[in-house]
């Protein structure tokens, strides 16, 4: 390039009008050699020279490649040499028998590889519906949105439905346990007498910016198996595939990860509502216990708060601060909080320290090169673990 860009910063009309016509015509020719380079940069691609792959412009699309790679194919002779031959489009590639090969059996050239994604024509897969139905759900409009009037005996035409995988306890004599259902949801159409049709939808709760996850009916999981997933994945800690596998082999129901995940966080927005009745029970309650663990989100550091009493446990992801558990259990909460020595539980009166976290500051005390700290420590070990000791017995009851 003749002219960089700090040469092509100083150029400008005024300043070229005012040269002579050798010195135009000069700065013309090198224009024109820059022109020719830099258009020459700009078409060059992995297929035109040296260039990686991952250095082509967006711009130069999957089709262009296997175009270029069609019309100059890589045979492979015997001796396990490339050589590049140069067919016309759509010429059927040549066939030549390989000695290393078994059976002596032809082999064909290297084709371009195939286009991701189904073929145009090809019939698609869906979900094949194996299972018994175990009843049908029709939801028909109750009412005429025009009018008002009751449409319980007017015709009821379907239009869709969908099939959805639930589960119920068994009830009856002998003992219960857990059934599967397959029940089959219509939803159609139903004219008034006034004219009107009404029309029946599955419901779909409106978009709230801080959820990305829809919540609607239109699922294949019932709310009871989203219920036993959520207990499987958040009570007993079993990972997705776990959780597959257990529906396989106890349920015969076949599920991927991405449903079970999605059914998850479609249960965390379904009980989001409920988050305050919790806080007003934790407030109520005579004993909690508080701790607090790094949690990590895209890169920033918040606190898992965990607050359990005899009845609920509550999660609450957000800042290590004081002003958090004030939120939490505000001055509404009247019992006794079990917690470690950190310093944002001491605000609370009624405060019970962790015998764990004493024990370690005992022992660290035992360890202490003072001759008095280290007495201190001693007897406090001894009896702290002699109180936990007798509280074991009295829990287990007399032998």
């Amino acid at each position: 390039m003749y002219l960089s860009d700090f040469d092509l910063q100083q150029l400008d009309e005024a300043k070229v009008s005012q040269w002579t016509p050798s010195q135009k015509e000069a700065l013309l020719w090198k224009v024109l050699a820059d022109l020719k380079e830099a258009r020459e940069r700009l078409k060059a691609s992995s297929q035109t020279s040296s260039r990686p792959p991952s250095s082509d412009p967006l711009w130069l699309g999957k089709e262009k490649k296997a175009e270029g790679e069609s019309e100059a194919a890589v045979e492979v002779t015997a001796g396990g040499r490339a050589e590049g031959k140069r067919r016309a489009p759509g010429e059927a590639p040549e066939m030549e028998a390989s000695p290393g090969h078994r059976g002596g059996a032809e082999r064909a050239c290297v084709t371009p590889a195939k286009r991701a994604g189904r073929p145009r024509g090809a019939p698609g897969h869906s979900r094949v519906v194996s299972l018994a139905v175990s009843s049908t759900v029709i939801h028909r409009p109750g009412h005429c949105a025009l009018c008002g009037q009751a449409l319980a005996e007017q015709t009821f035409i379907a239009g869709g439905g969908l099939y959805v995988l639930d589960i119920e306890m068994e009830s009856g004599e002998g003992l219960g346990g857990l059934r599967l259902r397959h029940d089959k949801h219509l939803y159609g159409e139903v004219r008034c007498g006034c004219g009107h049709v009404n029309r029946s939808e599955p419901g779909r709760c409106a978009n709230e910016p801080e959820w990305t996850v829809a919540l609607s009916e239109w699922q294949l999981v019932g709310p009871m198996l989203a219920t036993l997933i959520v207990c499987l994945a958040l009570r007993l800690h079993l990972s997705r595939r776990r959780i597959q596998e257990f529906l396989r082999d106890w349920l015969g129901v076949e599920l991927s990860t991405s449903t079970i995940t999605h059914c998850i966080h479609e249960s965390g927005r379904a009980v989001e509502p409920i988050e305050e009745q919790l806080v007003e029970e934790l407030q109520q309650a005579c004993l909690a216990h508080a701790d607090e663990t790094p949690w990590k989100e895209w890169g920033q550091l918040l606190w898992l708060w965990v607050i359990t009493t005899p009845t609920l446990c509550l999660y609450w992801i957000g800042s290590r601060s004081k002003a958090l558990l004030s939120q939490l259990l505000g001055e509404g909460f009247l019992g006794w909080l079990m917690s470690d020595g950190y310093h944002v539980y001491r605000q609370f009166k009624h405060r019970l320290r962790c015998w764990a976290h004493l024990l370690r500051k005992a022992r660290g005390l035992k360890e202490s090169l003072s001759a008095e700290a280290r007495a201190f420590g001693e007897i406090t070990h001894d009896l702290l673990s002699t109180l936990m000791r007798a509280i074991y017995q009295a829990r287990a009851g007399p032998r």
